[in-house]
C-alpha cells in the first residue's frame, strides 16, 4: 500500500503483541545483508540518559508507565 512516497507494510498481530507496539508506535528499520530488521523503537529512558544526566535519575518503568498512559488517552 501506497502512503504518500512511501510503502506501508501490515504487520499481524501477533507480531504487534510480542513487541507492545500500537498504532502510532516508532520503529527502527534496518537493512543489512539483503534482508530488512524491524523492531521496537529505541528504549526511551536510554534516549533520554543520553540526553541529559538528570534524566538518569528518573526511573525506566516510570518513563514507560507515562508512555503507556499518554497513548491510552489517544
Amino acid at each position: 500500500m501506497r502512503v504518500g512516497n512511501s510503502l506501508a507494510v501490515t504487520l499481524p498481530p501477533e507480531a504487534l503483541a510480542e513487541l507492545g507496539l500500537r498504532e502510532g508506535d516508532a520503529l527502527d528499520v534496518e537493512v543489512s545483508e539483503g534482508k530488512l530488521l524491524v523492531s521496537a523503537g529505541r528504549d526511551v529512558a536510554a534516549l533520554l540518559r543520553s540526553w541529559h544526566p538528570i534524566a538518569a535519575t528518573v526511573e525506566s518503568d516510570a518513563i514507560r508507565r507515562a508512555i503507556r498512559e499518554e497513548r491510552d488517552q489517544r
